[in-house]
């Protein structure tokens, strides 16, 4: 009996890593001069906290002065300021932006017109007139009217960014939660705001780094050294290496504990990959 011929089985290339193209290079490159640009306005700031007068490191423990004011009050007022202001524009400005982008009325029409007109006008032009007027109710040297003020500055971008958002969503996902027997306003809470993860993390972290960074209108409007923030005790006098590396870390920590969120395009989605 003749031996059954076995079938060849066609030997596999082995595949070796791909190299870099030079567009890949190329872009690399690019990225770290981008970078490099970006850092050099630290490198006065940074220098400074780790380098002496006589070219020597700084020790630790100069490193974690704080300077002689309350620095770690200042940093509460900030926390309580900046957590104040992006949950006061979220709960405005997602409700606005839901009605810009869904209602048709002359109403509106005209809160759309007032919102981008007070986008344009220059911070300046208004302040005056806020101090005068918080001057006359006592809200000089208080946090809570700081914070409103914050929130009024940001709104008109934190409406836009929604607005435009949720005009991206189909109209169906609500007609969906009509026909069940939900308000309008029970469909925008239920099957809306779930769906618009990464527009309220946008919102939120723009609105975060405008209120932690923000230093003309706190100067304006608050004087008294105790109820300071970061940003403006750093420049009123209470320069020191450890309040400084305090107003660098908390962008840099909501940084890198949110972009993975913006990787997979919400909140809902990347829990599901996690």
């Amino acid at each position: 009996m003749s031996a059954i011929a076995q079938p060849r089985t066609a030997a596999r290339p082995s595949r070796r890593p791909a190299r870099p193209s030079l567009g890949a290079w190329l872009r690399s490159a690019l990225l770290l001069v981008v970078t490099a640009v970006a850092l050099v306005p630290l490198v006065p700031i940074l220098l400074p906290l780790v380098v002496t007068r006589d070219g020597t490191f700084a020790p630790l423990r100069v490193l974690l002065q704080l300077g002689d004011g309350p620095a770690l009050q200042w940093l509460l007022n900030s926390v309580l300021v900046t957590a104040g202001t992006v949950i006061g524009v979220l709960v405005v400005a997602a409700p606005a932006g839901y009605a810009l982008s869904r209602g048709r009325s002359r109403a509106l029409g005209a809160y759309a017109v007032v919102l981008f007109g007070l986008q344009s006008l220059p911070a300046m032009v208004l302040l005056p007139p806020l101090y005068v007027m918080l001057v006359q109710v006592g809200g000089i040297d208080d946090l809570v009217w700081l914070t409103v003020l914050y929130v009024g500055f940001s709104l008109a971008v934190a409406t836009w960014t929604t607005t435009t958002w949720f005009s991206t969503l189909p109209i169906e996902v609500e007609e969906a939660a009509w026909l069940d027997g939900c308000t309008p306003f029970g469909a925008f809470v239920r099957m809306v705001l779930p769906n618009s993860g990464p527009a309220l993390l946008s919102t939120a972290l723009i609105t975060f780094l405008f209120a932690w960074n923000e230093y003309w209108i706190a100067l304006l409007f608050v004087q008294d050294q105790r109820f300071f923030t970061v940003g403006l005790a750093l420049v009123s006098g209470g320069r020191s290496p450890g309040l400084a590396i305090i107003g660098l870390v908390p962008p840099v920590v909501v940084y890198l504990l949110l972009h993975r969120w913006f990787r997979f395009g919400g909140i809902a989605d990347s829990a599901a990959r996690a």
